[in-house]
């Protein structure tokens, strides 16, 4: 971590190293709050190279405004695609065009605790592996209504 205290409100993540691309398909509600909410958590709890949200789809998605307004850093692209989902294609496209020496694909419907993220990029850096796949594979299902119990001030 950044901090000296890891326990200090202001500690970050440091992947300094690490550029994050984030998939977006607007789908539902649900997949805006997700959106939303891991954009969230990176702009909180890291230090990235950069954060890319690539947009897949027929048009610029309504959200992506606001993204840009509350995360300026935050680098848009837009992937047009009328008809099928093209993700692996969209991650493609992003990764052209980031700059950081570790490239790090993250779904917007997963939260990633800091520490796999961190030692996945030391790791990488160290020779050690040529890529990681930094989770538990646990997952939950959190209801809007229930997240702000689960996560409160988040």
């Amino acid at each position: 971590m950044t901090s000296t205290d890891p326990n200090s409100p202001s500690a970050k993540y440091d992947l300094r190293n690490t550029s994050v691309i984030l998939h977006y398909r607007e789908d539902s509600e649900d997949r805006q709050f997700n959106l939303l909410t891991v954009l969230r958590y990176l702009n909180t709890y890291f230090n990235f190279h950069s954060v890319h949200v690539i947009n897949d789809g027929a048009n610029v998605d309504k959200i992506l405004n606001y993204v840009k307004t509350e995360y300026p850093d935050t680098r848009l692209l837009f992937c047009k695609n009328d008809d099928e989902f093209k993700k692996a294609y969209c991650f493609n496209e992003a990764a052209s065009q980031t700059t950081g020496e570790v490239l790090c694909f993250w779904d917007v419907d997963i939260l990633i605790e800091g520490g796999f993220i961190e030692k996945a990029q030391n790791d990488i850096l160290a020779g050690h592996v040529d890529h990681v796949y930094p989770f538990t594979g646990l997952f939950v299902d959190v209801e809007k209504k229930a997240f702000d119990k689960i996560f409160p001030g988040f």
